[in-house]
């Protein structure tokens, strides 16, 4: 960090001793702030924001919009000592924009996100890559917005910055959420409500362990100002109850360091208003505040005269008049102090101690009264220093599959009271690495390259997601009042392990049929009852546990443990029979939003690459093969439409591959799942995850590696089916004469194909369901309850094995939700619509059809939803 032992600097110190003396009186706020005459470009309709983009230690400036003779510009300034030199750093000028600095890729600089109006015209949203500081556009491919706001923030808690985006594009206003997947950056379903001339902020208003939003603007002719609550990536509006404003600005800010965010407004409603609302629990009231209502300007929370709690910096047109203020907060009491700053309007502003001396500065811009330009910073040169939090103490974290959850104890500091603290964590792959959650503060120190609250707010807790299997580091740091970081903690560490289940089925039921494969192998508990049905014989290599009764039939040998409160047993146990209670295994717990992307479709008989990304519905055909490779991949539905398909992974890095799907995992007869270049042995790195609620057939002849997740459906795995894996499942039903083997199971596959086949294997059967019931006959039965709300239940029963769909239909024939499209065991299955569409979205009020087909066997009935 630098410091600038400069004769201002003596000055104060010169002041500082004499007041303690008693000879000064405390410098008024009046003759605080100085122009220190820093040659910026002035500009209006402006974004400004402080940033250390060449890790030098001290912060530097990034400043857009309108200069002189209309003249669109974008700027980096570099701070050298006080002196700011602009870089020529080839940005796109604008105005009518929003700028921004954060570590999108998390190695260490600050990269830039930059909307507006460009001197064609064009509408741009683009993301500058800081590379030892040269830039470099990305083509991130966001929407070119103007009279636009920008904000980044992690919103899926996985450790990097997603965007927050609105503005007016082709007429129409907008917000948009852009996750952000290894810095591919793809536009996620928010259901936000769209506006311009407009301001947004990420905050975790509630305290529950993810970034909220809050969001003003206009809306296609009406001014609005919302609050969304984030739950796991779903935003919903809380209806906070506040003025809507457009021409604004929004922030986040605990101005009573109470321990939650406050709210910090203005704009324009009829007239121009600024309000600070309280939140108390969830719930925002407005405070009288008693200040001056602005609009077309800035509001910033910041502790500038280093009390500990949060003041005010308020910029805007008001009445007419160019103005800029600084209300001192006292124990929640505003007062105006009447500093001497440029009045601003179309205006920008933003804190941030320039000269590192223990205060905020003021960065200014937009025009005067008399239609001026300018672009001023203020030197602080108050009395009183700021000085860094303690770092925190007492760390810990909680591994849970691929997810983490870090605590600490809440830290002290001089100034700001530990409850008005927030706080920012580092976590990478090396000891002090940063490549997971970049701090965008200086690790040695705790230097702050940024001005704004710690990452993860408020919290002493917090949890991220979707983490590689791997070794880690973590650190975390205190943010005062003033945005200064503590040093960093001491250094905590963790390891994710393989996300695969020690059990080869884990569900709440578990039903085996008869098997003559010889031999599967693999440990396998039930949370409810785990039955094996008449073997063939039929022998298993495994350790049978059920929280309720284990029932083993005739002719079926168990070459280990058997543990439950009730077992019935008339089959052979060669290891310990124990009769006594077990507690649930928990299901795996899958989190991650509504998926959307391009559709893709594999043709029969050909190939088609995949990179790791987000995708819509991807459809293999007849003896196609979808190549996948290491990272993870979120794809809406994965269909094998037909026989054949073949899903084959390049393992050859060693990483391994998640595969999340939204509403579908569909593989179909003489599926092949093919890893490169090491075969089964590779399985443990493979996980296929789904959140379908559908009931999920997979296989019959199949040839099925890696871990299966899919807790909220019914699993069968169709007969002659070979798995090396896991699978864990609401509930899962075994067909005849499937081979199974845990990935630590010894032995191996036979091979797609291979796997013998039993003399009864082309013997007509009637196959009894799950409850031991026989199915003679094809019937599609009333949904029950009915009408129902939020979910019913559709059952219906197939006398055979065969392709089936169900589907649901609106009253004028069209599809709203494909529940089955696949190959199903013959037997009674039960599956539940939640009212959703195939977007997963609610679906309305009213009667919708739901049509099953099984070869010739067609039936159609009614349900009605009632909200």
């Amino acid at each position: 960090m630098k410091n600038f032992f400069s004769r201002h600097v003596l000055e104060r110190i010169l002041n500082a001793l004499m007041l303690c003396a008693g000879l000064l009186l405390p410098t008024s706020a009046a003759a605080q702030f100085t122009d220190i005459s820093a040659g910026l470009t002035g500009v209006f309709s402006s974004s400004v924001a402080w940033g250390d983009y060449d890790n030098d230690g001290d912060l530097d400036i990034l400043l857009t919009g309108f200069a002189n003779g209309n003249i669109r510009t974008a700027k980096v300034y570099q701070n050298n000592a006080g002196v700011f030199t602009d870089i020529g750093a080839g940005l796109t000028a604008v105005t009518e924009g929003s700028a921004a600095w954060g570590d999108y890729d998390n190695d260490g600089d600050l990269d830039i996100l930059l909307t507006g109006e460009d001197d064609g015209f064009n509408l741009i949203a683009k993301i500058y890559r800081n590379d030892s500081g040269v830039f470099t556009d990305i083509g991130a491919g966001l929407t070119g917005v103007a009279l636009s706001a920008v904000a980044w923030g992690d919103y899926d808690n996985d450790g990097d910055l997603d965007i927050l985006l609105t503005g007016i594009n082709s007429g129409n206003a907008i917000a948009k959420i852009y996750r952000n997947n290894s810095g591919v950056f793809t536009e996620i379903v928010a259901g936000l409500t769209g506006v311009n001339i407009g301001a947004v902020a990420w905050g975790d208003y509630d305290n529950d362990g993810d970034l909220d939003i809050l969001l003003a603007g206009d809306a296609v002719g009406s001014a609005i100002a919302k609050v969304y609550r984030n739950d796991s990536g779903v935003f919903t509006d809380i209806s906070a109850g506040l003025t809507g404003v457009y021409f604004s600005s929004v922030a986040w800010g605990d101005y009573d360091n109470d321990g939650d965010l406050d709210i910090l407004l203005s704009g324009t409603e009829l007239s121009a208003t600024t309000k600070i609302y309280q939140n108390t629990a969830g719930v925002f009231a407005e405070v009288s505040a008693g200040l001056t209502q602005t609009s077309l300007g800035t509001v910033a929370w910041g502790d500038y005269d280093s009390d500990g709690d949060l003041d005010l910096l308020q910029t805007g047109s008001s009445l007419g008049v160019a103005t800029t203020k600084v209300y001192r907060n006292d124990s929640g009491s505003f007062t105006d102090t009447g500093a001497s700053l440029t009045g601003a309007a179309s205006s920008s502003a933003a804190w941030g101690d320039y000269d590192n001396d223990g205060d905020l500065d003021i960065l200014l811009t937009g025009r005067d009264d008399a239609d001026n330009r300018f672009a001023k910073i203020y030197r602080n040169d108050g009395s009183v220093f700021n000085t860094v939090p303690a770092a925190p103490t007492n760390l810990s974290q909680s591994v849970s599959g691929n997810s983490v959850t870090f605590t600490w104890a809440a830290s002290t500091d001089t100034q700001t009271p530990s409850a008005g603290l927030t706080y920012n964590l580092m976590v990478g792959t090396t000891s002090n690495g940063i490549d997971i959650n970049s701090p965008m503060a200086d690790v040695s120190n705790g230097y702050r390259r940024v001005v704004r609250l710690g990452g993860v707010n408020l919290n002493t807790s917090w949890t991220l997601y979707d983490l590689p299997v791997g070794t880690y580091f973590w650190r975390v740091q205190a943010v005062d009042a003033a945005f200064a970081g503590s040093p960093f903690s001491a250094e905590g560490t963790f390891e994710i392990t393989p996300p695969y289940s020690p059990f080869v089925f884990l569900a709440n039921k578990v039903t085996l049929k008869r098997t003559k494969q010889d031999t599967p192998g693999g440990d396998i508990h039930s949370n409810g009852t785990l039955t094996v049905e008449k073997g063939d014989p039929s022998t298993y290599e495994s350790n049978l546990t059920a929280v309720g009764k284990i029932t083993i039939n005739k002719e079926n040998t168990i070459n280990g443990n058997v543990k439950a409160p009730s077992i019935s047993n008339s089959g052979k146990i060669n290891g310990t029979k124990t009769i006594g209670a077990l507690a649930n295994e928990p299901l795996p717990s899958l989190s991650y939003g509504p998926i959307s992307g391009p559709n893709k479709t594999v043709a029969k008989g050909k190939s088609l690459t995949l990179a790791p990304g987000s995708y819509g519905i991807v459809t293999v055909n007849s003896s196609g093969t979808l190549k996948l490779s290491s990272g993870e991949y979120f794809i809406k539905e994965l269909r094998g439409s037909s026989s054949g398909i073949v899903i084959e992974i390049d393992l050859s890095s060693g990483d391994p591959v998640t595969i999340n799907m939204q509403s579908n995992l569909q593989l179909g007869k003489e599926a092949e799942i093919r890893l490169l270049p090491n075969g089964e042995t590779d399985s443990k790195l493979v996980t296929f995850n789904t959140l379908q609620t559908t009931a999920a057939d997979w296989g019959r002849e199949a040839y099925l590696l890696g871990s299966f997740n899919a807790p909220n459906a019914v699993v069968t795995l169709v007969k002659n089916t070979q798995l090396r894996g896991s699978i864990c499942a609401k509930e899962i039903l075994v067909s005849n004469d499937c081979l199974f083997l845990h990935h630590n199971s010894p032995g191996s596959l036979p091979g797609p194909g291979d796997l013998p086949k039993s003399s009864f294997d082309d013997v007509d059967e009637q196959p009894a369901t799950s409850d031991q019931q026989q199915v003679t006959s094809y019937a599609l039965e009333q949904n029950y309850p009915n009408p129902f709300n939020p979910t019913t239940t559709i059952s219906f029963q197939l006398p055979e094995a065969g392709e089936v769909s169900l589907s649901i239909f609106n009253t004028n024939g069209q599809l709203v939700k494909k529940l089955v499209a696949g190959e199903m065991s013959a037997g009674r299955h039960n599956l539940t619509w939640d009212a959703t569409n195939e977007r997963g979205e609610r679906v309305a009020s009213g009667v919708y059809l739901y049509v099953i087909k099984a070869g010739e066997f067609t039936a159609q009935r009614k349900l009605v939803l009632m909200k």
